[in-house]
């Protein structure tokens, strides 16, 4: 059973992207791809974190 409601993200159904630097929250995110015009990309509203916690989930998702 999936307990994630967001299921585009957590079934990667999305575009190619990359995490970027970002002069304002410190990171973005960037789409690697093209899309189409008035394509729905992602939607994630969620905490902001330091860069030693992005790197310390992303390795533990590997």
């Amino acid at each position: 059973m999936d307990f994630c409601q967001n299921q585009t993200i957590r079934k990667k159904r999305f575009p190619k992207t990359t995490v970027v630097q970002d002069g304002l929250h410190k990171h973005g995110l960037r789409i690697d791809v093209d899309v189409r015009s008035e394509t729905k990309i992602i939607k994630y509203v969620g905490e902001y974190m330091s860069k030693m916690d992005f790197l310390r989930l992303k390795r533990l998702k590997q």
